[in-house]
Parts: C-alpha cells; sequence; structure tokens
C-alpha cells in the first residue's frame, strides 16, 4: 500500500501538469486532493483523471449546487468508462482561503465515506468562478462488500433548496424600521428546506442589513447566511416588508414650568418634555420647545382657564400623523388681591418692639410708622400687591426680585448688596461676593459691607397674625444676638443690625414680612 501511495503522489504530480496543460491554465487543484485524501486514510489509494477533472470543469459551467454537477457528470458520455459497475461518485464543494485548506477539508469527507471499497479511485479538484472549490471522488465497492445493486451508493448529503420564515400569527414576515433585525426573528421560525425533502429549524445565522431605516419602507431583501447539512456556507435572500415604527408609550419626563394659574390666565406649555418609547424597543426624548408643531392643547393657548380646568388634553401627533393623547395636571385659582394689613402698627407691637432693641448688640427694630421702615415696607407691600402670592415662598421670592425695593436697598449702600429670600440655599451674600452661611448667617464674610434677608411669616387671620407675631419675631431675630463677637470687623467699622417689619393680607392668607438688614459703618 505505501508502495501504491508513493507511486500515486508521484503520477498525480506528472498529471497534474498535464492537466493544466490540457485545459489551458484552468484552476485545477487535483493533484492537492489525491495528495490530503491518501494522507487522511489508509483504504483507498486515489490518483487524479484528466477526463474526470474535465468533467468536473464543464459540468461546473451550467452548475453550482453539487447535486446537479453530479447529476451532470453521470450524464457526461466521456465518463462511462470510469462509470463501471460499483461505482460511487461523490461531489463536495468547500469554501477556503487556499487549494490547501480545501483540499485537507475534503479529504476528510473522502475519509468517512472509503470503508468497503477497494484500494484504487479517482479524484479530482478545481476552483469554480463562484469562489467554491469543487471536487469528484470517485470509488468502488469491493466484490467482498456487495450487497447486489451494480450501483448503491450510500445517500449523498443534500443542497440547500429553500428557506421559510414562519410568525406566530402567520402571515407576511415585517421587520419595523429601526429595529434589530436579529431580535425581530426571535419571534419569528426560520427553516431550511433540502434538496432531499427534508428540513430542520436555525437558529444560528447571520442577517444582513442588521436594521431597515425610514427610508427602506416595504418589500425589502433579507440575506441569511448559515452553514448546511453538507458544510457548505450558504446565503439564501428573501422578502420581507419593512414597516414604520409606531408610538408604543408617551410618559411626561419634565412638566411645564408652570402648572399653576389664576383663572383668567393662559396655559403655557413651556419646558414640557415626553419621552416616547416605539414598537421597536427604541425611545426618543421630545421637548415641545423643539417641536411646538407636533403638540396641540385644550383648553387652546390662547383660551382664558377657569377655575373648573384640573388638566390640560394633550395631543402629541407622529412624523405619520399619528395622534397620542395625554394629560398635564394644573391648579387654577380665582384671582386673588393683596393689601397692606394694618394690624402691624406700634400700637399692635407696643412696648413689645423696645424690648426687641439691643444696644449692645446693636438690633434695632425700627417702629412700623417709622419714615424709615416705611422707605422699604411700603415697597415692600406695593411688590405683593402687585403679584399677590399665595405662599410665604412665594411672597419672599417676589420681594427679593421686586426691582424698586431692590433699588431702596442699593440707595441705602455705597456698594450693591444682594438680597436673598430666606427660603434659599444661600440666605446672606456679600457685597461682589458669595458666602455659604447659616440660616441667619451666623458664619460670613468679614469684607461686607450691606447684606440682607428677607423672612415672611405666614398665617390664616389676622387674629393669629397680631397675637402670634411678637413671639415669632423674637424668634427669628435671636440668631442676629452674638453677630458682632463672630464676624471680623475691619479697624473703624462699626456692625449695624436692622429689622423692618410689616404686614400683608394676600387672598386668605396674612403675612409678616421681616427685612433683616445689617450694615458695617
Amino acid at each position: 500500500m505505501k508502495t501504491k501511495k508513493l507511486l500515486s503522489t508521484l503520477l498525480s504530480a506528472v498529471m497534474a501538469v498535464i492537466v493544466l496543460a490540457s485545459c489551458g491554465g484552468a484552476k485545477n487543484y487535483s493533484a492537492e486532493a489525491a495528495k490530503a485524501a491518501n494522507a487522511a486514510q489508509n483504504t483507498v489509494v486515489f490518483e487524479t483523471d484528466t477526463v474526470l477533472a474535465k468533467s468536473l470543469q464543464n459540468a461546473l459551467k451550467d452548475h453550482t449546487q453539487t447535486s446537479d454537477v453530479k447529476a451532470a457528470m453521470a450524464a457526461d458520455r466521456d465518463l462511462k468508462d470510469l462509470l463501471t459497475s460499483g461505482h460511487q461518485l461523490d461531489v463536495f464543494a468547500m469554501r477556503a482561503d487556499n487549494a490547501q485548506a480545501a483540499a485537507e477539508a475534503i479529504a476528510e469527507k473522502v475519509a468517512a465515506l472509503v470503508a468497503g471499497k477497494m484500494d484504487e479511485g479517482k479524484i479530482a479538484m478545481v476552483l469554480a468562478d463562484n469562489g467554491y472549490y469543487y471536487a469528484a471522488v470517485l470509488t468502488y465497492r469491493s466484490v467482498n462488500n456487495s450487497n447486489g445493486g451494480d450501483n448503491d451508493e450510500p445517500p449523498a448529503l443534500p443542497d440547500v433548496t429553500g428557506i421559510v420564515i414562519a410568525t406566530n400569527e402567520g402571515g407576511s414576515v415585517e421587520i419595523i424600521e429601526g429595529q434589530d433585525v436579529k431580535t425581530a426573528l426571535q419571534n419569528m421560525t426560520v427553516t431550511i428546506q433540502y434538496s432531499d425533502g427534508t428540513s430542520e429549524t436555525i437558529t444560528n445565522y447571520e442577517v444582513s442589513p442588521s436594521t431597515f431605516g425610514e427610508d427602506e419602507l416595504g418589500t425589502q431583501k433579507l440575506t441569511i447566511t448559515f452553514t448546511g447539512k453538507n458544510g457548505q456556507k450558504v446565503s439564501v435572500n428573501v422578502d420581507v416588508t419593512v414597516v414604520a415604527k409606531q408610538v408604543k408609550t408617551i410618559q411626561v419626563t419634565a412638566q411645564p414650568v408652570n402648572t399653576v394659574y389664576d383663572a383668567g390666565e393662559f396655559f403655557d406649555p413651556s419646558g414640557l418634555e415626553i419621552e416616547i418609547t416605539y414598537n421597536n424597543g427604541t425611545t426618543e426624548t421630545i421637548s415641545y420647545a423643539d417641536h411646538t408643531q407636533m403638540f396641540a392643547f385644550e383648553p387652546g393657548l390662547n383660551t382664558e382657564l377657569s377655575i373648573d380646568d384640573t388638566q390640560v388634553a394633550v395631543t402629541y401627533t407622529d412624523s405619520n400623523g399619528k395622534e397620542y393623547p395625554f394629560t398635564v395636571a394644573i391648579t387654577v385659582y380665582e384671582p386673588i388681591t393683596a393689601e397692606h394689613y394694618e394690624g402691624i402698627d406700634d400700637d399692635t407691637l407696643g412696648s413689645a418692639i423696645w424690648g426687641l432693641r439691643d444696644p449692645n448688640e446693636d438690633i434695632f427694630v425700627p417702629t412700623p410708622s417709622s419714615d424709615e421702615t416705611k422707605s422699604y415696607t411700603n415697597l415692600i407691600v406695593d411688590a405683593l400687591v402687585k403679584d399677590p402670592p399665595r405662599s410665604a415662598e412665594e411672597a419672599e421670592e417676589t420681594i427679593v426680585n421686586d426691582s424698586a425695593f431692590l433699588q431702596r436697598v442699593r440707595e441705602s449702600s455705597s456698594d450693591q448688596p444682594v438680597v436673598t429670600a430666606s427660603s434659599g440655599d444661600t440666605q446672606m451674600f456679600a457685597v461682589g461676593d458669595e458666602v455659604d452661611v447659616d440660616k441667619w448667617g451666623t458664619s460670613v464674610n468679614g469684607k461686607m459691607k450691606m447684606y440682607g434677608c428677607v423672612k415672611v411669616l405666614a398665617y390664616d387671620s389676622g387674629e393669629a397674625l397680631e397675637s402670634s407675631i411678637v413671639n415669632d419675631i423674637k424668634n427669628e431675630i435671636s440668631p442676629l444676638v452674638g453677630w458682632n463677637n463672630e464676624v471680623e470687623v475691619e479697624a473703624g467699622y462699626k456692625n449695624s443690625n436692622t429689622i423692618y417689619i410689616t404686614a400683608v393680607r394676600s387672598g386668605n392668607q396674612y403675612y409678616a414680612i421681616l427685612y433683616m438688614r445689617r450694615t458695617r459703618w
């Protein structure tokens, strides 16, 4: 057998030259196939054959499926002398980086079919135009292994003849624009059909493209690539229908800046943002500011709100013209008015005003009727009458942002002080500096010339305000005591702490307002 193999290898090399010459330089790699097949097993010694190679090349001119190639070769009259009794003709196709790799891969298949065969066989291998290496292997059944038929052959591995994608609901295969195709196919059954009438469901495959865009709606070709039973890597095109994505859910992620109104005002959607989840699994954030034309409101933006309005119906219309409704909750109050509350006066506070004064600590509380107090508190009252507050916090913000009040504060200082609401994170400010302080500024910057804080106390009635105001003021003023000892004062300067008090009625609420100011002079 070893001698036969050596002679066969030498003969194959010679025959390869002859075949190359006779085929006009065709890509014939029969010698590589014979060498690899003989190395892979010890049952059959394979030799190259020019007639077999020529028949294989002719068959590949019109066919690529191995079953079709085999049928064409079996019908080739030039092969009749080789296709004798007991023969078995097998055709393999293999994608490989080079001829040697293809020959070795095909040799493994050859080694699996030589059992019970005679010790001589023929082999040819060529590289076809489609990039596949095709091998024709001719063996003969041993006389001692005959089962009766002249041409018994084990069944050839089948070729792929088709692919079927079935949805759970039946009907056409639909892919949503922007959807990952493999994810979409996970809910479908992909079945491969073979030439022998069998089929199998596959899950290990690749697809191209991986997604379809919004400009690819309608029928499109999807390429599915997989490895078939015969070891070939096969790519099959199937028709799919690409449909437009649709909104699945809408969630409000940012409410409008203003959701509280007085009757007669108009709804303002500024700040509104929604997050849209689509049926392809993607999400998108849409702001009213950037897509005003896609939102509609009821009541409309030019319709006066009434106290019966508790929500605004919003309709978002997508790019396909489909509408999606949701609501925004609002609160609408009857308009309220504000006015100066006369309950805070010299008589109400009486001698308590003087009890709040502490010359040793430089704490002064001018009487409500004093011109100095009125120079500040009249402006405070005016600000709240113009914009009636519904809470102590609203009142504080209105005052510290009122231009007339701030102008009066500036006129009393050679610098430009900043006054803040007590509810803010930073209550006291140095002139020109930001200073992080405790509630009433017990930790401050000694370089400041003036700073101030507005504190508003809320009461349900005028009587409650009048009966509680003295003690409440004492509680609010107490942190001022000791400031002189905690703040470093430049030489020649003195600290002065003054509290101005007034009151306002706004709607059903009563507010006592304290403007607490500190200066260095």
